[in-house]
């Protein structure tokens, strides 16, 4: 039996302002197994699209133009009506250095990725950032349980004063 597909049925939201690499970005996400894909031209076509179908993930260039990849996460990230500001995002970029890296890492980007794309490497990528949402989003969970504990049921209710249980 093989391993469930972590990209199959995903909802994606590719923003490039290049066609050919949208294009090889469809192709690639169709080819492995993406449900929906979403494409926008630049950065403000990708939040309108984002805000109005919310998609699983985005992958998004880190230079477009009237808004850029950095842009675009910012506001996914920190505006008050984002409909999912932990959505996880990849970004592609020609760029490289410290400097680079270090300002995604700020901005909330998950996972950078180099041009030109390795159709390998962002098949990982996806993974790698769904795994990371799945583990975020359960110590979440965890923690508004702990935070807010349901009641105690009638057969663990607490010992009375003074009674302590050991447990082996």
């Amino acid at each position: 039996m093989s391993s469930p597909n972590p990209i199959d049925k995903l909802s994606v939201l590719i923003a490039d302002d290049s066609e050919t690499v949208r294009r090889l970005l469809a192709s690639l996400l169709a080819a492995l197994g993406a449900g929906r894909v979403f494409i926008a031209n630049n950065g403000s076509e990708a939040l309108t699209t984002f805000f109005r179908y919310c998609p699983d993930i985005i992958i998004t260039d880190a230079a477009m133009a009237p808004i850029d990849g950095y842009e675009l996460v910012d506001t996914v990230r920190s505006h008050p009506e984002s409909p999912d500001p932990n959505v996880p995002v990849i970004m592609l970029s020609a760029l490289s250095g410290d400097a680079h890296e270090a300002r995604a890492a700020q901005m909330g980007v998950s996972i950078l990725l180099s041009k030109p794309l390795v159709p390998e490497a962002l098949y990982k990528a996806i993974s790698e950032a769904l795994a990371s949402a799945e583990r975020r989003a359960w110590l979440e969970e965890a923690a508004l349980k702990i935070a807010d504990p349901s009641p105690l049921s009638a057969d663990k209710q607490p010992l009375p004063a003074g009674r302590s249980r050991m447990l082996h």
